[in-house]
């Protein structure tokens, strides 16, 4: 049995042994007045954390009554099923950009929330993104609140763009500047041995939106699924984005690429190969300037577009954009104090006190209020906070669409085929069929 499939499986059995006495429990302990203790467990861990500890010990400063200890926990899915089973789950569960959060939602593991939020009168056009509410739904009903947004650039050492000639204030905007860029970028040893490229394309990292590398070459959500009729459509951006891929392989050579990507570090460590000066380049979120301030703090970094095809360019800068959530499981207690967090966070003052400050995450906020020129004056974590919310507010950008079943599977048969393109072991344009057929095989028995 798959790993998602386990995840799936118990999240269906939730459904069936879901203790039904605990929320009671936990609303009466709120209305009799007693100080109320939450957990929220989320996956930010270690010194990315830091700044989401700061806004909750701010939180409970100033509700006396409210007590949140955030925990940050790995495999956070299978540790929040167990805690459901149990009886016993946190009051509030924050993921990345889930795809299991679907199964989860109709297993049973996490609650709607529109009534707390309609009673409160809320207004999602608060957030920047007009799809934030679609990304909380699953069959009409909200799930969840986000706790963070995120946009997916490129992020460029500008020593390393300065030596190989390139101008370090203006970065590869089209796809043809950039592979003019990757030329003059990549260097070898004198065996001939690749020791710097300007991005390298692997699994490891950042796989989970490899299926989107299509949006570079104008591909959009409505393009490469159609909804209504439950069918994944070819569009010429998704076989050009492929072939693209592949045309690394063949001008670098998928051996030479392969041998130099096997001595890559892991991410988090100084030996990530942007942190550690093999890739000049990095397709890269906010979080990154935690990453370079800790394991490379001499870096002179730039961020800037991810590049697309010409047609596009004049749109504004491109990224990929998405949101990590906030939800609530159920059986959890105190759920009304829980609502009224994730609200709080989701704000103006709690994005402040999470991603400003000396140690704050100087991540992007999800609200369009957000502070401006305050906010940037005080984001001293991230010094190019500006440039990452002003791409996040472009026009061009487009969200990796959300945890839904077409979603997992467009993903999983696309990861799939990444290894065998970049080998040179299937042709990209046969490699894209077989990953839409098997796809949609996937997608219609469900």
């Amino acid at each position: 049995m798959s790993k998602k499939t386990k995840v799936i499986v118990w999240a269906c059995i939730l459904t069936f042994f879901l203790p039904l006495t605990i929320f009671a429990g936990g609303q009466k302990e709120a209305k009799e007045g007693k100080k109320v203790t939450m957990e929220w467990w989320g996956e930010f861990t270690g010194f990315e954390a830091i700044g989401t500890e700061l806004a909750v010990e701010q939180y409970n400063k100033t509700h006396p009554n409210v007590n949140v200890k955030y925990i940050g926990q790995p495999d956070l899915d299978k540790k929040v099923i167990a805690s459901v089973m149990a009886g016993n789950p946190p009051a509030i569960v924050s993921v990345g950009n889930n795809q299991n959060f679907p199964q989860l939602v109709y297993g049973g593991t996490y609650m709607a929330i529109d009534k707390y939020l309609k009673e409160r009168k809320f207004d999602f056009d608060i957030y920047w993104e007009p799809w934030t509410t679609k990304a909380m739904s699953v069959d009409g009903k909200i799930y969840g609140l986000p706790c963070t947004d995120w946009v997916e650039i490129m992020i460029y050492n500008k020593t390393k763009f300065k030596e190989a000639g390139l101008s370090a204030e203006s970065p590869p905007r089209t796809i043809e500047k950039f592979n003019e860029a990757q030329r003059k970028l990549t260097k070898r040893d004198a065996n001939g041995d690749i020791i710097q490229t300007g991005l390298s394309f692997r699994t490891t990292f950042p796989g989970w939106f490899v299926a989107y590398y299509s949006y570079m070459f104008g591909a959009t959500p409505d393009t490469l699924y159609d909804a209504k009729n439950k069918k994944f459509l070819k569009p010429k951006a998704l076989y050009d984005a492929w072939e693209w891929l592949q045309s690394m392989a063949n001008e670098y050579g998928p051996k030479d690429l392969q041998k130099f990507i096997g001595g890559f570090g892991d991410w988090g460590t100084e030996a990530e190969p942007f942190l550690s000066g093999k890739m000049a380049m990095s397709w890269n979120g906010p979080w990154i300037a935690d990453h370079i301030s800790k394991f490379a703090p001499d870096m002179d970094w730039g961020v800037a577009s991810a590049p697309t095809v010409n047609g596009l360019v004049d749109k504004g800068p491109f990224g990929w954009i998405g949101i990590d959530t906030f939800s609530i499981p159920k059986g959890a207690k105190n759920t009304e104090e829980a609502i009224d967090f994730m609200i709080w966070f989701s704000g103006k003052e709690g994005q402040m006190y999470m991603n400003t400050g000396e140690q704050g995450s100087g991540r992007c906020p999800t609200v369009k209020d957000f502070g401006g020129q305050e906010f940037y004056d005080k984001s001293v974590t991230n010094p190019k906070i500006k440039d990452f919310i002003s791409i996040l507010g472009s026009p061009a950008v487009l969200p990796i669409p959300y945890g839904t079943p077409a979603e997992q599977a467009y993903n999983t048969e696309f990861s799939a085929i990444l290894a065998p393109v970049l080998t040179l072991q299937i042709d990209a344009r046969e490699a894209v069929d077989k990953a839409i057929a098997r796809a949609q095989a996937v997608l219609d028995k469900q």
